[in-house]
């Protein structure tokens, strides 16, 4: 997103990033909004190409972010119960696939093809709550970073901004 390494965390994106946004008289051309659960963007004045690409690919992970904040209990809670009723249905497996004919080689390949198939679901909902929990601590991260890159709006300007945006149509750009 803001030219460092991939394997590199947010905190050092956003602070490399505060380097790069300074616009003329030292003032940043991009700002966080961290009044709100998933911090906005904020543009300043004109963007060079490569900023306006960094404020289109942060909308979009934040976009990710929270819908993975907002959905992940509901689809971790539909997948475990999933997964609860597969291995209730397990303990019978054998025998009614036993009922129904198969045995031998293709009762083996149909038990251990469930028993894959249930694992990968188990492992399904791990790696859910896992992105959840590496999304809570990438929003803690963003907002200690953009803190100490002074990048983030005071409370008396968002709320300036907020009612300028409110009685005019022109505003500011919000990503």
């Amino acid at each position: 997103m803001c030219g460092v390494s991939v394997l590199a965390n947010i905190t050092q994106c956003v602070l490399t990033l505060g380097s790069r946004v300074t616009g003329s008289e030292e003032a940043p051309l991009l700002l966080f909004d961290l009044s709100q659960p998933y911090p906005t963007m904020h543009q300043q004045g004109a963007l060079p190409d490569a900023l306006r690409k960094i404020t289109t690919v942060y909308h979009t992970m934040m976009q990710a972010s929270k819908a993975v904040m907002e959905e992940s209990e509901g689809v971790h809670s539909k997948i475990l119960q999933t997964h609860h009723r597969a291995m209730e249905f397990h303990e019978h497996l054998q025998t009614l696939a036993g009922k129904e004919g198969i045995k031998g080689r293709k009762l083996n390949r149909a038990v251990e093809s469930f028993s894959w198939n249930i694992t990968i679901l188990k492992g399904q909902a791990d790696l859910l709550k896992h992105e959840k929990a590496e999304v809570q601590e990438l929003l803690k991260q963003l907002n200690c970073a953009a803190q100490t890159a002074n990048l983030s709006l005071s409370p008396n300007t968002v709320k300036e901004r907020r009612a300028n945006q409110d009685s005019s149509d022109g505003g500011l750009d919000v990503w």
